[in-house]
């Protein structure tokens, strides 16, 4: 039988899911560097916005330390060039099944995060997982040759990128431990903001901003991603209020995000995957599941 905390986290996959489709209707509408930074801009804006007014009803309070404070600035650093990487891999043409697998890589460089920052011992077993996921990451890529990586795409080198900064906000959340959801939420939204507001005005971009086409679809989807993002959070809340465990929620949620952001794709876009790169998928997630084990000294 389904335990409780599996449809929460069915819920977060689908909005992560939503997401990767939003991210790409904003790329088709987005031109520039620019429009991308605008688009984060607003995201950040939203999930400030929601987290302020839950924070106020609960008379919960936004100051929790400055070590508080200061990781979870580091954290919406991270979300913000993470965010900005995503919609940078649709303007450059990415497909919303491949990108969405390059970034799950991210459980790559995130174990040897554990390893090094947080002195987590990786056992063998999970040692062979990382080395399955890399596999699986190369057939996905096509399984090309050496002179053949250097004429990848760029989006699949934005995709892999974005895989770094998803790694390094993994070690972030954890450094950041328990603080309340909504607060973190409310200071990863206001840095984004910031960061957001900075880039335009050194890019001077405004006038160009309003004369642009396309201005309204890109805002109304950025607002859009914003209220997913603060959702795709809730439903995290809720998993653990109903026992979750991390092991088997990651899990859970990483080959549901992955299963149907490559169903997107294929019905929505009319992606098409090779048979290596399908074979590649189903290996990362048995080398996912692997990375999960934990041996008998945890």
């Amino acid at each position: 039988m389904f335990e409780p905390w599996m449809k929460w986290t069915f819920w977060q996959a689908m909005t992560g899911t939503f997401s990767r489709i939003m991210q790409k209707v904003v790329g088709n509408l987005s031109r520039n560097l620019v429009h991308t930074v605008y688009s984060t801009f607003l995201v950040g804006v939203v999930q400030m916005t929601v987290a302020w007014i839950l924070a106020r009803r609960s008379r919960t309070s936004l100051w929790v330390g400055k070590a508080g404070i200061g990781w979870s600035i580091a954290f919406g650093c991270g979300a913000f060039f993470s965010t900005v990487l995503s919609f940078m891999t649709f303007v450059e043409g990415g497909d919303v099944g491949v990108s969405t697998f390059l970034v799950t890589l991210s459980i790559v460089p995130g174990a040897f995060i554990d390893r090094y920052f947080f002195h987590r011992r990786l056992e063998a077993i999970q040692l062979l997982g990382v080395l399955v996921a890399i596999i699986a990451g190369y057939a996905v890529l096509g399984a090309p040759s050496l002179k053949e990586l250097q004429s990848l795409p760029l989006w699949m080198w934005l995709a892999l990128a974005n895989s770094l900064t998803v790694a390094a906000n993994q070690g972030f959340s954890q450094a950041i431990g328990k603080i309340d959801g909504v607060v973190s939420n409310f200071w990863v939204g206001l840095v984004t903001t910031v960061l957001g507001m900075l880039g335009l005005v050194s890019f001077r971009s405004f006038g160009s901003l309003v004369q642009y086409s396309h201005l309204k679809g890109l805002t109304l989807a950025s607002l859009v991603i914003g209220v997913i993002v603060f959702l795709a959070f809730w439903f995290n809340v809720l998993a653990y209020r109903d026992g979750a465990k991390i092991t088997t929620k990651k899990l859970v949620f990483n080959a549901v995000w992955l299963i149907t952001s490559v169903i997107a794709g294929i019905t929505l876009f009319h992606e098409r995957l090779a048979l290596v790169q399908i074979v590649g998928m189903i290996l990362f997630i048995i080398g996912f599941a692997l990375l999960q084990k934990k041996g008998p000294a945890d």
